[in-house]
């Protein structure tokens, strides 16, 4: 092992440089592709199947299609897949007394008819087909119209995007034309979208057309509670959120995007767990960088997404941290929010070729919404941009038990989690393995010790041979300390097992103070006895 503490460089692995050939794209038992291959030369890529599939039926080995448009029903699933209801779903219907009518149908007329000149009008619409959304105030969407745009502003909304957004959100037939399966727990699977795909998807988010799901596992993908807030002090975080949300919708409809994006749930099976005690792995570099931020001088790296166990976290209420910020200046990350069940303690989520619209500034009640962002990310074969993100959800803490995350049980959890999250699923030389961006993750509100964190990621890392880049976001205290200690194990060329057996010896130690009795910061205790 080799440690670095260069901000700009550390001269580790980053895609495109390190990359292995791809090969062919293919649908496949873990791969649905919703755009026809091989990609055009010019243009948005086009829908796949070329004709509308309406039905799956358990016994068939293929879609059934129809030539009938919209004609889709939710699939009659088999026993292992489940399919999102779509707002086109011939079974989405809604009821005045005892008639049932179809909603899209209503949607769609309703939409058409409307010619939305205030944020009045446009609230008054999306409650037109949305009855249980009556008492909601819209206000956060009111203020961003009639106060925060200017005259010119609200007339380049009203005139030219929002006409756009609603041909694009009827367009969702034409560009979704078979069933969405959910990314379900416990499986390995792949869904590859075009950014054009993708964006129709969140145009029908922010009209709230999506019907509701009533399933505990999957996320609410609707932009109601994002348009409606208390006047408190988080109102503001709502307001700088939407504002990046709008300008990537007026970017897509103006200039549709031609890239792809995949979404790729990873599950570690039982049979997988390394036994990490016994592991000879060496340790890898690491490279310590109290400036900078992962999406920027992580730059073609494996980037971690702080997330929570809910892909996308708050980011359609009131939370901005590290997962929300990430999902409003790459806005098309929240299409997982539709279809990715809660994750289990054994996955994780890979994203790869979100284009990243907005800047910003801030965290938290601080963040602010600071322009566009011209993604200069080259693409790979398959169309997506070189950005990986991975959704990996940290233990949470509470303040009488902040002690447990050091007991093996708990270690074993978070390293299981970034091992999945840090894997290749393909064969893959080390050196054509980016390196991982990575940061204090479950800490803060989850109350994680970032020395521990640190050094749990550093093992996972180093079991899937990648280098790892750790971002301390300011705190240079832990910078130091952490320089200190992986130059310490570097120099006792110390594996991945023993260092998992000191953190376990750390937990022993820990569960034998009592309560109220102090203890010893983690990196001191692993270098006064172990390696000094």
């Amino acid at each position: 092992m080799s440690v670095c503490s260069a901000q700009s460089d550390c001269g580790f692995n980053r895609e495109p440089d390190c990359c292995a050939s791809l090969g062919e794209l293919r649908p496949s038992s873990d791969k649905t592709i919703f755009y026809q291959i091989p990609l055009p030369d010019d243009g948005p890529p086009k829908p796949y199947p070329v004709r509308f599939v309406y039905n799956w039926s358990p016994t068939a080995s293929a879609w059934v299609l129809s030539s009938t448009y919209p004609a889709f029903s939710t699939p009659s699933n088999s026993s292992t897949k489940e399919y999102v209801k779509m707002p086109f779903s011939v079974d989405n219907q809604s009821k005045q007394g005892i008639i049932e009518s179809s909603q899209w149908t209503k949607i769609v007329k309703v939409l058409t008819s409307s010619k939305i000149k205030t944020s009045t009008e446009l609230v008054a619409v999306i409650k037109d087909y949305n009855p249980s959304m009556a008492r909601m105030s819209f206000n956060v969407l009111r203020t961003l119209i009639d106060d925060c745009y200017s005259e010119v502003e609200k007339d380049l909304f009203f005139t030219s995007t929002l006409p756009k957004m609603i041909a694009l959100t009827l367009e969702l037939p034409k560009f979704i034309r078979q069933p969405i399966p959910i990314l379900k727990q416990r499986t390995n699977h792949s869904l590859f979208f075009s950014q054009q795909q993708i964006a129709s998807l969140l145009c029908n988010g922010f009209f709230c057309t999506f019907p509701e799901h009533r399933q505990a596992k999957l996320q609410d993908f609707s932009f109601a509670k994002l348009f409606s807030h208390p006047n408190d002090e988080r109102f503001t975080r709502k307001l700088e959120k939407l504002k990046c949300i709008i300008n990537y919708f007026q970017r897509v409809v103006s200039d549709p995007p031609k890239g792809v994006v995949s979404f790729e749930r990873r599950y570690l099976a039982d049979n997988e767990i390394t036994n990490w005690s016994s592991s000879n792995y060496n340790l890898k570099r690491i490279c310590v960088c109290p400036k900078g931020a992962i999406e920027t001088h992580g730059f073609g790296m494996l980037q971690a997404d702080f997330a929570n166990k809910y892909v996308g976290g708050g980011v359609l209420r009131s939370g901005l941290v590290q997962e929300e910020i990430r999902f409003v200046i790459n806005p098309e990350l929240m299409a997982s929010m539709l279809f990715t069940e809660v994750l289990l303690e054994n996955e994780a989520l890979l994203i790869t070729g979100t284009e990243q619209f907005n800047k910003y500034s801030g965290y938290g009640d601080t963040f602010l919404y600071d322009g566009n962002y011209y993604d200069p990310t080259p693409t790979d074969e398959w169309g997506r941009r070189y950005t990986k993100i991975v959704a990996m959800d940290a233990s949470y803490f509470p303040a009488d038990k902040v002690r447990n995350q050091y007991r093996k049980g708990c270690i074993d959890r978070e390293l299981i989690k970034a091992y999945v999250a840090f894997m290749e699923r393909r064969k893959l030389d080390p050196k054509n393995r980016c390196a991982v961006a990575t940061g204090n993750w479950g800490c803060g509100v989850y109350r994680g010790d970032p020395q521990l964190k640190s050094l749990i990621q550093l093992i996972a890392a180093s079991l899937n041979e990648k280098d790892l880049v750790y971002f301390t976001f300011g705190d240079f205290n832990l910078s130091t300390n952490m320089n200190k200690i992986v130059t310490s194990l570097a120099e006792k060329n110390v594996s991945a097992g023993q260092l998992y057996q000191f953190l376990l010896d750390y937990g022993s130690y820990v569960s034998s103070l009592d309560h109220d009795q102090e203890m010893e910061p983690l990196f001191d205790y692993i270098e006064r006895k172990f390696l000094s």
